[in-house]
């Protein structure tokens, strides 16, 4: 179902909407949580390569949402 959920919000939303990278994340964690850790590795590196760029110039911006980046980024980055 997970998978589902994600195909189509990438094919809705597009690749960097965040709730498609919310998506791969949650897919990430249901993989680990089978103990399909390569497969769940993958998604959090292909979610993380789209995340840090996104990131690292909200850095720039002011405002939550930069805060919510950052603190997503670096919470799934510690994770690997």
């Amino acid at each position: 179902m997970e998978r589902e959920v994600l195909a189509a919000r990438k094919r809705v939303m597009g690749a960097e909407h965040p709730d498609k990278l919310n998506a791969a994340g949650n897919l990430a964690l249901s993989l680990s949580g089978q103990r399909k850790y390569a497969e769940a590795e993958k998604m959090q590196r292909e979610e993380l390569a789209v995340r840090k760029p996104r990131a690292e110039s909200a850095v720039e911006d002011s405002g939550v949402r930069k805060f919510a980046h950052l603190s997503n980024y670096r919470g799934k980055r510690d994770l690997l």
